[in-house]
């Protein structure tokens, strides 16, 4: 279930451009990153793939359908997860009522999501001594565990995954991009946008590089990682 974006145009208000006719593909089973300095427009994507914002122009097709217009909720229902910077949990819930919760939604009944969740919290050991702990009360690597693991409650096979390693320590960053491969290795499709560039460079399949709301570099990150030091010299020398 490949991801493809064509001539996509959005931004927050009437007239105004972050994002500039920008076309990209995230291959069914691969994770595709971007890269790019602060405002590049990359979380923007993102939030017009996962129908948070609605495109100027452009279209978005995932498995051959288009869902450019589709709501949020539509968009959820065809098997994308939005993971936001902030992880977006209920911090009141418990760590398991946040993951009980997002199978309610879809509808799951209720013995077959506890044997999803028993799945689920097997592939993260730390979040399964405080399934009882408010989800607020865990650091923010922690919380963003919480939401990758809501989103294989509910079997999502493309995540959309924004800044998964911002202001984590190096050992959690290092654990971040370990549970994202793991996503690849169930089949799933990630497209991510990450600050971490070495990082998510050799975490990943396919790069895009965004200057200034507009695709300026792709190519494999093998290459990319060849050709990285101009790529981010060519950032330097925007105009202010």
């Amino acid at each position: 279930m490949s991801l493809m974006i064509e001539g996509l145009t959005a931004g927050y208000y009437k007239g105004i451009k972050v994002i500039d006719d920008v076309s990209l593909r995230a291959d069914e089973g691969k994770i595709t990153v971007i890269i790019g300095p602060n405002g590049a427009g990359k979380s923007t994507l993102l939030k017009a793939v996962c129908g948070v914002l609605t495109p100027y122009s452009g279209k978005v097709i995932y498995d051959g359908k288009d869902i450019t217009h589709l709501s949020a909720r539509d968009i959820r229902r065809q098997g994308i997860s939005y993971i936001a910077q902030e992880g977006l949990i209920f911090p009141r819930l418990t760590v398991e009522e946040n993951l009980m919760f997002a199978g309610k939604i879809i509808g799951l009944h209720d013995r077959f999501l506890q044997e999803r969740l028993e799945d689920v919290i097997e592939r993260f050991p730390n979040l399964k001594q405080k399934l009882r702990k408010q989800a607020g009360d865990l650091s923010g690597g922690e919380q963003k565990m919480v939401a990758i693991a809501r989103s294989l409650i509910v079997d999502a096979k493309l995540l959309l995954i924004d800044e998964p390693t911002a202001a984590l320590s190096p050992k959690l960053t290092r654990e971040m991009f370990e549970k994202i491969i793991d996503l690849k290795k169930d089949g799933r499709t990630v497209l991510m946008v990450e600050q971490d560039v070495r990082g998510a460079i050799n975490s990943s399949d396919y790069t895009y590089a965004f200057v200034m709301g507009k695709v300026s570099y792709k190519g494999p990150s093998k290459q990319t990682m060849q050709e990285l030091d101009n790529i981010v010299d060519s950032w330097l020398h925007l105009p202010r």
